[in-house]
């Protein structure tokens, strides 16, 4: 779990736009979200990215993750073979390019991610439920709004970087 930086207050309400939301952003990693959606042995960001993808897709080449991800290969590399130990995806040669390595989820793999997605939506279910409809939608919007913002903040500071 994360510790919030000394300058993020921990009250609510306190500060800047940017520390409320980061003091609550670290208010959620806190309080197990993560163990409840992935359970007591949870992925890392990484590893539940290729699980993500590739029980969406059924199998991708080890490049192709390496590109959506954005990713250097040696960390890609490590986190299959880290799914691939923990019995949740396999490596497969490409029926028509044996040189191409594909990398598939297994069933325990492919459960895992099912669980997941599941517990995910449960939470959202939950926790939107406590909100009336005047309160869900804009919440829902500027969460979207947000993420909208920060896609284009990392991509800006990708080509500066």
């Amino acid at each position: 779990m994360s510790t919030p930086p000394a300058d993020v207050p921990f009250e609510t309400g306190q500060g800047s736009p940017a520390q409320r939301l980061t003091s609550a952003w670290f208010d959620l990693d806190q309080s197990g979200i993560t163990e409840y959606v992935y359970g007591p042995e949870p992925l890392d960001a990484t590893q539940t990215r290729i699980l993500t993808l590739i029980c969406e897709v059924g199998s991708a080449p080890v490049s192709e993750l390496r590109g959506r991800l954005q990713v250097d290969p040696s960390t890609t590399s490590r986190a299959v073979s880290r799914l691939v130990v923990a019995g949740l995806a396999e490596r497969r040669r490409h029926m028509a390019d044996r040189r191409v390595v594909l990398v598939a989820p297994t069933a325990a793999g492919q459960a895992r991610h099912d669980d997941a997605r599941h517990r995910t939506e449960a939470l959202m279910t939950a926790a939107l439920d406590g909100l009336s409809e005047v309160e869900r939608d804009p919440l829902i919007r500027n969460v979207e709004l947000f993420v909208e913002q920060a896609r284009k903040y990392l991509s800006m500071a990708e080509t500066s970087g």
